[in-house]
């Protein structure tokens, strides 16, 4: 199917009352927009973080966990887990973050990538499931697949009144 009439009629591409474009690039073109997000995004992105098991001695590190090398390391070989956060909480401030798990064959998790929110949309098989329909360019690769939502990591941003979407930022220009 032709996705991009989808992506052009979503919200993804909408208008101001004035018949400006809003989109993600606009928005962070707004000084005070950029410094907001980038502030939070950062100070997210640098906060400790990492995978922690209770004992009975106490709580110590969890090293050995399937997930522990994601966080105490990189997410993923083209960034770092600065930039992996920082990225997520970014796109889930303008409304919605995705990210990719990848499976290893043993079952365990071995990467985190990063779906830019403008290839991601959410979609449901008959039977119900609800899937993250991916189609785009991604790391200089033309992409177009379908992930289980086992598969996706996804933060919704602002108010989200289903649940289920992050609502999009609306900015009115007078």
């Amino acid at each position: 199917p032709n996705f991009s009439s989808y992506f052009q009629n979503s919200l993804l591409f909408s208008k101001s009352k004035s018949g400006q474009d809003v989109t993600d690039t606009t928005i962070m073109g707004i000084p005070a927009m950029f410094r907001a997000i980038n502030v939070i995004a950062g100070t997210m992105a640098s906060m400790e973080s990492g995978v922690l098991r209770k004992t009975s001695k106490g709580v110590e590190s969890g090293e050995g966990h399937p997930v522990y090398g994601l966080f105490a390391g990189r997410p993923h070989p083209y960034y770092t887990k600065y930039d992996f956060i920082h990225a997520l909480v970014t796109n889930a401030c303008l409304g919605n973050a995705y990210a990719r798990i990848h499976w290893g064959s043993d079952g365990r998790p071995y990467a985190l990538e990063i779906l830019p929110t403008s290839a991601v949309w959410q979609d449901y098989l008959l039977s119900g499931e609800m899937v993250y329909r991916v189609t785009g360019t991604i790391s200089g690769k033309a992409v177009y697949t379908t992930l289980p939502s086992s598969d996706v990591i996804h933060i919704k941003g602002f108010s989200t009144y289903d649940g289920v979407t992050g609502r999009r930022i609306s900015i009115i220009h007078k």
